[in-house]
């Protein structure tokens, strides 16, 4: 069967490599996912979430083989290879946000309305959630709407603004440059950098969930 199907099988057997390499990284989005789900009351929400994380893992694969590419030959790994990255990483990035947002939406304890916060520092929703979502708020707007991040007291919006793409030469990972209104400032980050602040801005909840 497996001749027959080589690009499905060539993804699982990529896969199975990411998650043998990054146990721990995998097990660390899985506790993420438990939280979201907890936090959502949602029965079922973790076991989909789980399944994002596999794109992380396979996505730091790729930026550690193009961090050694750029390391020893000066210069990135082109062609299909560098369009999926960059696809993959938008990708990825569209889809964590909206798992970050829609938890977001789940009031706090004592609070019944979504746009109402409770402000204690020992809630995940105010404490957590709500500044993961804005950060990676500012890369999604421009990326997926073509716009920068404005505020909404504004009456116009820049079109087919671009956020300026970046690949860093240490980690290999695709970054984003880009401009907020609503702060009214400039901000680069790599998807990887963005990963592992989720991660770790996150993760003291879950570990006391």
């Amino acid at each position: 069967m497996e001749p027959e199907f080589p690009t499905a099988f060539n993804f699982q057997v990529m896969l199975d490599d990411a998650r043998n390499r990054l146990p721990d990284l995998y097990q660390r989005w899985c506790r993420l996912g438990s939280l979201f789900a907890s936090i959502r009351h949602d029965e079922l929400g973790h076991s989909f979430e789980h399944l994002d994380a596999n794109f992380d893992l396979v996505l730091r694969m790729l930026e550690q083989e193009q961090s050694r590419a750029l390391g020893c030959y000066g210069k990135k790994i082109e062609g299909g290879v560098m369009f999926a990255q960059i696809s993959l990483s938008k990708m990825w990035l569209f889809s964590v946000y909206e798992i970050v947002r829609q938890t977001c939406e789940t009031p706090c304890a004592g609070q019944t309305q979504s746009k109402s916060y409770c402000h204690d520092n020992a809630c995940v929703r105010c404490k957590a959630l709500r500044p993961v979502r804005d950060r990676l708020n500012r890369f999604r707007v421009p990326l997926a709407k073509l716009q920068y991040e404005y505020d909404r007291v504004q009456t116009g919006k820049q079109s087919n603004y671009h956020a300026k793409m970046v690949i860093g030469n240490e980690s290999g990972s695709i970054g984003w440059e880009t401009y907020s209104s609503r702060t009214n400032t400039t901000e680069t980050a790599s998807r990887l950098e963005l990963s592992n602040f989720i991660l770790d801005t996150l993760e003291p909840f879950a570990a006391s969930d």
